[in-house]
C-alpha cells in the first residue's frame, strides 16, 4: 500500500480538528466540583456579623490558580484565592450564601473553569429564648409547707429559631 502526500488544506483541517478534540478533552476532565462550605448547610447567629469559610478546591497543575466569587443575601463579592469570608448579619431571618470556585490559565491558552455553586442558609436569630421558673408543686406541701423544689424551664427553640446551644439539657 502506497501512502498519498496530503494536501497541505487537508493538514490544517486535520491539526485543527485535533486541537478541538485535545481542548474539548480537557475541558470536560477539569470540571470542577463546588467548595465544601464549613459548618454545614445551615448556620445560626445572634451576632452583627460572621466569618464564613469553606474547604480549598485543589487547583490543577495545568492551571495558574484557583478564586472565588459569590453573593450573600444578594450582594456579589469576590475573595481572589482567600477561602473565607466575613459578612455582616442584618435583620432576623434566613440569608443564602452562595461560594463558586474559578481556575484561570493565564497564559489564555485554556479556557476558565468555574464549578457549581456551594450554598448554606444563614439564619439570624436574636430573639431570646424564654426562661419560665416554678415551684413544684405550685403550693405548699408536706410537713411545715418545705417540701417543694424550684424548677427552671427553658424553651426549645421553634423551628424558625436558631436551637438553644448555650443552655444545658432541661433535665425535666
Amino acid at each position: 500500500m502506497r501512502l498519498r502526500p496530503t494536501s497541505p488544506r487537508s493538514l490544517a483541517t486535520l491539526v485543527l480538528a485535533g486541537v478541538a478534540m485535545f481542548f474539548a478533552t480537557v475541558s470536560s476532565a477539569l470540571a470542577l466540583g463546588p467548595p465544601a462550605i464549613n459548618g454545614g448547610s445551615t448556620q445560626y447567629s445572634n451576632a452583627a456579623g460572621i466569618t464564613m469559610s469553606w474547604g480549598a478546591v485543589p487547583p490543577d497543575p495545568l492551571y495558574d490558580g484557583v478564586s472565588y466569587t459569590g453573593e450573600f443575601g444578594g450582594v456579589p463579592f469576590a475573595t481572589g484565592a482567600g477561602t473565607s469570608i466575613p459578612l455582616t448579619l442584618g435583620a432576623e431571618g434566613s440569608y443564602v450564601f452562595r461560594v463558586r470556585a474559578t481556575e484561570t490559565d493565564s497564559t489564555g491558552i485554556l479556557p476558565p473553569v468555574t464549578s457549581g455553586d456551594a450554598t448554606a442558609t444563614v439564619v439570624v436569630d436574636r430573639t431570646p429564648p424564654s426562661l419560665t421558673v416554678a415551684f413544684n408543686p405550685a403550693a405548699p406541701n408536706g410537713e411545715n409547707g418545705w417540701d417543694r423544689s424550684l424548677t427552671i424551664v427553658w424553651s426549645a427553640a421553634p423551628p424558625t429559631r436558631a436551637p438553644v446551644v448555650s443552655c444545658p439539657a432541661n433535665p425535666a
